[in-house]
Order: C-alpha cells, then sequence, then structure tokens
C-alpha cells in the first residue's frame, strides 16, 4: 500500500510537471503567434513601401523622360541684343580697371624692392657667396638632411 501511495504521488508530481510544462507550450505558441502576426504586417508595409517606392521612382522617371524631350523657343529683339552686348562691355571694362590696379601696384611692389636691394648692396650688406661655395654648402646640406631623415626612418622608429 505505501508503494502505491509512493507510486501515486510521484505520478501526481509528474501530471504537475506535464502540465506546468503545457503551460510553458501553450505561452510560447500564443508568443509565437503575436510574433508571427507582427512579422506578417511588418512584412506587408514593407511590401506596401516597397510598391509606394517603385511607382514614386516610375513617377520621377516619366517626369524626366518628358523634360528630357521639352523644347524651349526664345526670341531676343535689338534692345535685348544690345542689353547684353553692354552688360559684357561693362564687365569687360571692370575686369580691364582692375587689372591695371594690380599690374600697378605689382609694378610698385618691384620698384620697392629694387629701391631696397640696390641701398643693400650700396651699403655691402647681406651675404654674398660665390656660384661654387653655394653648391658646395646646398650639397652638404641636402645630403645631411637625407642622413637624418634615414636616420630617424629606420633607426627610431
Amino acid at each position: 500500500m505505501v508503494r502505491i501511495i509512493s507510486f501515486w504521488s510521484q505520478l501526481q508530481r509528474q501530471i504537475q510537471q506535464l502540465e506546468r510544462t503545457r503551460e510553458t507550450v501553450d505561452n510560447s505558441i500564443t508568443y509565437l503567434k503575436e510574433v508571427q502576426k507582427q512579422l506578417s504586417d511588418t512584412l506587408k508595409a514593407f511590401n506596401a513601401a516597397e510598391c509606394s517606392a517603385d511607382n514614386i521612382i516610375n513617377g520621377i522617371v516619366a517626369q524626366i523622360c518628358k523634360v528630357e524631350h521639352t523644347r524651349f523657343t526664345a526670341n531676343l529683339d535689338e534692345a535685348s541684343v544690345s542689353q547684353v552686348q553692354e552688360t559684357n562691355r561693362l564687365a569687360i571694362d571692370n575686369e580691364k580697371e582692375v587689372l591695371e590696379a594690380h599690374l600697378k601696384k605689382q609694378a610698385d611692389m618691384w620698384n620697392d624692392q629694387s629701391y631696397k636691394m640696390l641701398n643693400i648692396l650700396s651699403r655691402n650688406e647681406g651675404v654674398w657667396m660665390s656660384s661654387k661655395l653655394f653648391y658646395i654648402v646646398a650639397s652638404i646640406s641636402l645630403l645631411s638632411m637625407f642622413t637624418i631623415v634615414l636616420y630617424i626612418s629606420f633607426c627610431v622608429l
């Protein structure tokens, strides 16, 4: 009898566990159905948006095709042509004035520089060296810079 009661209680526990598992499965099925419905709604909305975008693109392409084949006619009378010519002449004259002012300013700058150089030369100021000395100093400087770059590139890094 004890065995039967023990078996019966064990059977009751397993039945309760199975009922809890069934409830969990039912809840999961309900959740999955809700998710499936949401996914279906989302897919419908996406398809509608895709169709709408296709319609918009087709409309844009149609309008571009219409505009490509549009022809314009323009009539210019003598007054309009003379007005355009006058505007062009004024723009050219303005550019000439700007260019002349620039050339004058540049000439003044050259004259100032020449005057300064003549003053330096008349006072025997400045550093003067022969071409041979210049090439020697320049090659030594270039060689030292090249050596420093190589040292930094290969030894330091």
